[in-house]
């Protein structure tokens, strides 16, 4: 469901979870909002710990309107 209005009660994930994506070596972990982090939270955890780990952040994603299917992800700076 998209929103216009910014929400600080965004969906993130936690320390435990980004802990858990770097023992299984995930490669990439993509969101659909702003952050992967807790809004508010300058110490940023999540976002430290997965990039120690050499994990990608893709953060923003919006792919409400694409048909589901296999795709190839290319994401640019």
């Amino acid at each position: 469901m998209h929103r216009a209005a910014f929400s600080e009660e965004f969906v993130c994930l936690s320390p435990e979870v980004a802990r858990l994506c770097a023992a299984r070596e995930v490669g990439l972990v993509g969101v659909d909002y702003l952050s992967v982090d807790k809004y508010g939270d300058d110490s940023l955890p999540v976002h430290r710990i997965l990039l120690e780990n050499d994990i990608l952040i893709l953060e923003g994603i919006d792919l409400a309107a694409v048909p589901c299917g296999r795709y190839t992800l290319s994401a640019f700076p």
